[in-house]
């Protein structure tokens, strides 16, 4: 990381913020795959490496950002901006803890039990999608159980097109090699 965004992070520097991405984790009862979590520490490095450099993300004219205050995943980015100031002594605020949301609403995240993430909208349109593979090929993928796993796929993937980001396959090189 050091060398990819040109950040001199002391190995204490870069176990802290570790720690407090765990820690906010923890704290709000998420939990992320691997290749996320993996993902999500290079954007939190992202955010700092702007705000050393003085650069700020200007959040002020999308309307969508007034929905995420009252996610988890608000709270969560936001302890972690908290984190990171006291850490880092750097000026990060609102904007980068809105971007720091958008990434992990945009991330395949685990939610404590009973917490339900997808909207409405999101199932019914599954929902709709289902109907209509049964009625063409017969094959019934109206359960809870693969409605509830689609969905949490479904609303990131909505996520991520929507604010223009992108993932790789971690795999897609032994795919290619392979197949």
């Amino acid at each position: 990381i050091n060398e990819t965004l040109n950040l001199e992070f002391s190995s204490e520097q870069y176990t802290g913020l570790i720690l407090i991405i765990k820690e906010a984790f923890k704290g709000h009862g998420i939990t992320m795959l691997d290749a996320s979590i993996n993902h999500f520490v290079l954007q939190v490095c992202l955010s700092i490496a702007r705000s050393l450099a003085g650069y700020t993300i200007d959040v002020s004219g999308d309307k969508r950002i007034g929905a995420m205050a009252d996610k988890l995943e608000f709270e969560t980015a936001s302890d972690i901006i908290r984190g990171l100031k006291a850490l880092l002594d750097i000026s990060s605020g609102e904007n980068e803890a809105h971007d720091l949301t958008i990434h992990l609403i945009g991330r395949q995240i685990i939610m404590p039990s009973g917490i339900d993430t997808v909207s409405d909208e999101t199932k019914d349109i599954l929902h709709c999608i289902f109907c209509r593979i049964n009625e063409k090929m017969g094959i019934n993928l109206l359960n809870d159980a693969t409605l509830a796993y689609f969905s949490l796929h479904f609303e990131s993937l909505l996520t991520r097109l929507s604010y223009g980001i992108r993932i790789k396959n971690p795999l897609m090189h032994q795919i290619k090699i392979k197949y």
